[in-house]
């Protein structure tokens, strides 16, 4: 431990301008990185920090790494920050650190050229996919799929496949689900045909890069996945939300019947939160209005105001053809507004009010 002296400070500002006059010498950097690997107070190694930061050098670059060594956490922590602030001098430094014996090691350089913030990065990332040990294999996916790198989605499938690990499979997929380049495509049959893609770590990770990918087979899988829609309900909704936006108007009868079994399944479920309920319903006249027009009644009466104010503003902005199949309605419209005129406190009950009176706005413009 250094002392707490006066004079510490002058020789940091004696060090800092040799630093920026390009006059230091090694002990000048090995005051530095005593101050950072010691127990000195909090200002002494802010500034000493700071001031080996301005360092853009190879060399020092390799001092700093030591610091990745050190039995104080505080100390590696210092470390990493400032390698990543010297970027691209550290390079060198890390490209070494990336294929130390010590896995532990290799996961600090990972986490650092992550920090880099830099697309010079990943090519040294990327050498994290053939690391033997698991976390570090993992790290290297995430932070690629950071990156939104296409060139190793290659790689990323095929450790997939060689790896048969959940946190892996669910980590790769978040990566792809980011990536989504055209090889994602092509490729997803390898992907899925060795894994469980239902099991509780990867299925979340799952729909969502069905989301993003949006093949019109895909549809299959929400078959079996729908079972965990009370657990996994937003992952559903997003997948049928991107599914319906891109394939509404190719839908055949039994496609749609599909779709109507799913949200009708996911609107029931006692899990799915009022606010998802109401996207349901909107997404259900978005894709198939027929069905909500023949079961309109039925849903108005439903106890869930959220599901009554989606139904609401679909009569709202429908168009002449949909009213002519509400006017039925009108009466039951007619009742929410004066239940609601009651008490307009809270969110829920106003917005019922406008709901409904734009429902019968629109209803009555129509004849």
């Amino acid at each position: 431990m250094l002392p707490y002296e006066e004079g510490t400070f002058q020789k940091l500002d004696k060090i800092e301008k040799n630093i920026i006059t390009q006059n230091y010498v090694d002990d000048d950097i090995d005051f530095l990185l005593n101050i950072l690997n010691s127990d000195s107070p909090r200002v002494l190694i802010e500034r000493a920090s700071l001031i080996l930061s301005k360092i853009q050098s190879p060399d020092i670059a390799d001092k700093v790494a030591t610091l990745l060594f050190s039995e104080n956490a505080h100390a590696r922590n210092v470390g990493s920050v400032i390698l990543a602030q010297i970027w691209p001098a550290s390079r060198e430094a890390l490209e070494k650190l990336v294929e130390h014996p010590n896995k532990h090691i290799r996961k600090h350089a990972l986490d650092i050229l992550n920090m880099t913030q830099s697309p010079d990065a990943v090519e040294i990332i990327a050498k994290g996919l053939d690391d033997p040990e698991l976390n570090n294999v993992i790290a290297a996916v995430e932070y690629i799929g950071e990156y939104y790198e296409s060139k190793y989605v290659d790689k990323m499938i095929d450790v997939m496949n060689r790896i048969n690990e959940p946190m892996l499979i669910s980590t790769a997929l978040e990566s792809l689900e980011k990536i989504c380049d055209e090889t994602c495509f092509t490729k997803l049959p390898s992907i899925i045909s060795p894994i469980d893609i239902y099991t509780p770590i990867i299925l979340p990770s799952f729909l969502r890069f069905l989301s993003a990918i949006s093949r019109k087979e895909d549809i299959e899988f929400i078959e079996k996945a729908i079972e965990q829609k009370d657990i996994y309900y937003k992952e559903l909704i997003d997948f049928l939300k991107s599914y319906t936006s891109k394939y509404a108007a190719s839908l055949d009868k039994p496609e749609k019947l599909k779709l109507i079994k799913y949200t009708c399944e996911l609107l029931n479920s006692e899990q799915t939160p009022s606010v998802n309920k109401y996207e349901l319903v909107r997404l259900m006249a978005h894709f198939e209005p027929d069905y909500l027009i023949s079961n309109i009644s039925e849903l108005l009466d439903n106890k869930d105001k959220y599901i009554v104010v989606a139904v609401l503003d679909f009569i709202g902005s429908a168009n002449s053809d949909i009213l002519k199949s509400c006017g039925h309605v009108k009466p039951r419209i007619l009742e929410i507004i004066q239940d609601a005129s009651k008490n307009l406190e809270g969110f829920e009950q106003a917005a019922l009010y406008v709901a409904a009176m734009r429902a019968l706005h629109n209803l009555e413009s129509d004849y």
